[in-house]
């Protein structure tokens, strides 16, 4: 059985009460399992598997299909990577996450079924609007930092915090995706610890990612830092011709804003993109009650209360209208080696 939200505890989600875990207490349901779809369209494709829409063979209710080539995964040393996307996807259970169905393999692929969110990815909003104005800004970016002190809460570092990785449900809120990258800290003391692997996209990257002396959750909020820029003013603050001249300038440039910005947002967004992690506004609590928050109803927005500045077209009989479909992907399953029992490292799972 599977768990699904079905009561929050609005006191946690006040300023003055986000110390705790927010509380989301499950019900359960039963789940959608790979047997039960008929796979279709690609609607993703990633560097080691694709994302297919399916429908449920007797429900008819849409999902997403991940599916990853084993021998892609073993071969570019990404196994560990999948484990910790599925374990985390086990685990949470929040209104902005994509919800986890199940997981099944065979003896070419492993298969991560999910929810189908079917209004699209959030950067195509971004580039068909070019900049947000404040209320669009503030709605977005309030999900965003809801989202990460739930994960940061349970010590996930999510690591890949792009518009890219962020989807529009049916309703106009967002959904957060793709937990290839994330991982869960060791917890150390009365805080969680730190990782060095060097990963996530590179326009979103905290500098400290980049030195590889080992970083923590306050990369994530940099990456926040990255987008609430991007809504604002249209591009990253840190561009270059060339991934080292991005680097460069993400470790030693300066933010530059234009004219006419609200004063609160810049102030935001400078104190998310210190340099120095120990320096950067890295609590939900403290950026929650920034003067650019001011008056914000958190409340009714994890209750979804709140009315969406943008609500995506899902009128079409085609469910997968807002993606652009892929006619052919890279992995195809019937071309995929099988591996061998002896080596199968994922039969554990």
């Amino acid at each position: 059985m599977h768990k699904r939200p079905l009561k929050i505890d609005t006191a946690s989600t006040h300023p003055d009460s986000l110390d705790g875990d927010l509380d989301f207490s499950p019900c359960c349901e039963k789940v959608a399992r790979i047997e039960d779809l008929e796979i279709g369209r690609i609607i993703g494709e990633g560097g080691w598997g694709s994302v297919r829409h399916a429908i449920h063979k007797d429900t008819s209710q849409s999902y997403a299909v991940k599916t990853m080539s084993k021998l892609s995964l073993i071969q570019d040393k990404q196994c560990d990577h999948a484990k910790n996307e599925k374990e985390i996807l086990q685990m949470v259970n929040h209104p902005f996450i994509v919800r986890f169905e199940s997981f099944s393999q065979d003896d070419k692929c492993i298969y991560f079924v999910q929810e189908f969110i079917r209004g699209g990815e959030f950067l195509t909003y971004l580039k068909q609007n070019t900049v947000l104005d404040l209320t669009c800004t503030r709605f977005y970016a309030a999900q965003i930092v809801m989202t990460l002190h739930y994960l940061h809460s349970q010590g996930i570092l999510y690591r890949d915090l792009k518009p890219e990785n962020l989807l529009l449900d049916h309703t106009g809120y967002l959904k957060f995706i793709d937990f290839g990258l994330s991982k869960k800290l060791p917890k150390e003391r009365n805080c969680f610890g730190k990782t060095k692997t060097a990963c996530g996209t590179p326009d979103y990257m905290a500098p400290e990612v980049l030195d590889r002396t080992g970083y923590g959750l306050e990369a994530d909020w940099w990456s926040f830092g990255i987008i609430l820029y991007e809504m604002q003013v249209g591009v990253p603050p840190f561009t270059g011709s060339s991934q080292m001249e991005i680097f460069e300038n993400i470790k030693y440039g300066e933010v530059s804003f234009p004219r006419g910005l609200d004063m609160e947002v810049m102030k935001l967004i400078v104190s998310l993109l210190r340099k120095d992690p120990k320096k950067r506004k890295c609590k939900a609590k403290k950026v929650m009650k920034h003067k650019f928050f001011q008056d914000f109803d958190f409340n009714s927005l994890v209750f979804k209360r709140l009315s969406p500045p943008m609500i995506p077209d899902t009128s079409a009989s085609d469910m997968t209208t807002n993606f652009q479909v892929l006619e052919k992907s890279m992995l195809n399953k019937h071309n995929c080696p099988s591996i061998h029992p002896k080596i199968d490292i994922f039969l554990d799972w």
